[in-house]
């Protein structure tokens, strides 16, 4: 009995999708903890960047979980985000548009990029460039453009955060990516890709 508890819980555990804000409080007790991994990535939004209910997030799905984990890393007009991630491998699977009060996704583009976290690696994602903007009819969101700014980021990173030195910083930068195609979204209809 005990063990098919044990097995319901791994499966719903498996299923349940969690969402995470950066939390400094957080980063401060995991810091110290270098079997723990972590991406971070700097960002400015675009200068059509208007401040609707609304938010980007990226959603990333460890290999042996059968749902992704939403990562609210653009939560500013510009900044850097950082998050903890336990070791294995994962995948960005999409890029979400989200209401900026609950946690409903409006919109959603599919993306493909597998990654390894490693114990004690910071993985640097790149210094991304979102857009929220709106006309009369739509509110188009995306990803303007990902660039590899490993070597100014990582100052920043060192000056912005007192990490140990048994931590490493790794330059995975998406910027293969390139832009994310432009998306507009209808709240009085279902989306458009354009």
């Amino acid at each position: 009995m005990k063990k098919a508890l044990l097995v319901a819980s791994l499966f719903l555990h498996s299923c349940t999708s969690l969402y995470h804000k950066f939390d400094l409080n957080v980063l401060q007790q995991v810091k110290t903890d270098t079997n723990m991994s972590m991406i971070y990535g700097t960002y400015s939004f675009s200068n059509k960047f208007c401040f609707l209910p609304s938010r980007i997030g990226l959603n990333i799905q460890k290999v042996d979980k059968l749902s992704p984990d939403t990562y609210f890393a653009f939560e500013n007009e510009n900044g850097d985000f950082i998050f903890p991630l336990d070791p294995g491998k994962y995948k960005i699977v999409s890029l979400g548009y989200f209401s900026d009060s609950t946690y409903e996704s409006y919109d959603v583009q599919a993306l493909n990029y597998i990654f390894e976290a490693k114990p004690g690696k910071i993985i640097y994602l790149g210094n991304f460039t979102p857009n929220i903007s709106f006309d009369v009819e739509y509110i188009y969101w995306g990803i303007a453009s990902i660039k590899d700014s490993f070597e100014e980021d990582k100052a920043l990173f060192i000056k912005n955060y007192s990490f140990p030195d048994s931590w490493e910083i790794e330059n995975l930068s998406l910027e293969k990516l390139g832009k994310i195609k432009k998306l507009k979204y209808s709240p009085a209809s279902p989306s458009t890709n354009i």
